[in-house]
């Protein structure tokens, strides 16, 4: 602040989860009730002019703080929602991701429109793993060996595809993906992934823009999961790869 030329008469230090819950997990729920509380501060800050974001977490907080009440209507929207959710899903399975089943239930608890269930990076390097040493003990041709960076990137973009499918296919993305981008960000900074802070910058407009070239190129692909997610609700993984068939890229 000192540096900046600001005493801290005019600055507020706070916490994206303002409460000590006696441990250092945080939950999705407490995490949302904490952002419910940062948008009533801000209504108290007419004068406010520049927020600081230190960490993850905080970052969860940029979207949430500004979202209109307009915006957040269109997260009741199934079409709206089902598009968001088949993007995760079909992007995930074309790029090798272990993915469980998709849903368009709202879960108010956790402040969930829908979600598309995709392993961590380290459940899908293993069964990478285990997929290409089986192949090789077989006698087969395997696929080419991928390490863990590649699978952590291969995520990124998964997470990516929700609201890029919202883009490509209906224009926008009113409701926000502040959940997609927090988990973005935890995987953008490991060194796995990027080997600097000024690497991921460079790479996170590349990594929007593939994942927009897969949603066109599978566009049809999304729109089949969607219909079935408004048909049916939910989708199990055997649902998912039955309506698509082989996904490849």
């Amino acid at each position: 602040m000192k540096t900046a030329g600001r005493s801290r008469e005019q600055t507020i230090s706070w916490n994206v989860v303002p409460w000590w819950n006696g441990t250092r997990v945080v939950t999705s729920r407490e995490l949302n009730q904490g952002l419910e509380r940062l948008k009533e501060l801000i209504t108290y800050l007419p004068r406010l002019r520049t927020v600081i974001l230190v960490g993850a977490k905080a970052g969860k907080g940029r979207e949430a703080a500004v979202m209109s009440k307009k915006q957040k209507r269109y997260l009741n929207d199934p079409w709206q929602t089902a598009i968001h959710e088949a993007g995760h899903a079909v992007i995930g399975r074309v790029l090798g991701m272990v993915c469980g089943h998709t849903t368009i239930i709202p879960n108010e608890a956790e402040g969930e429109a829908g979600h598309s269930i995709t392993a961590v990076p380290t459940m899908v390097w293993y069964e990478y793993e285990k997929q290409y040493f089986a192949q090789l003990k077989r006698g087969l041709r395997p696929l080419k060996y991928r390490d863990y960076g590649p699978v952590l990137r291969g995520r990124i973009i998964t997470c990516m595809a929700g609201a890029e499918a919202e883009h490509v296919l209906l224009g926008g993305s009113p409701g926000g993906d502040d959940d997609d981008r927090y988990q973005i960000a935890l995987m953008a900074e490991s060194r796995w992934a990027f080997s600097s802070d000024e690497e991921w910058q460079r790479y996170e407009p590349r990594m929007r823009r593939q994942a927009r070239r897969l949603i066109r190129k599978h566009r049809d692909k999304i729109e089949r999961i969607a219909e079935g997610l408004l048909q049916r609700k939910s989708l199990t993984p055997e649902d998912d790869q039955l309506i698509l068939g082989e996904c490849s890229r």
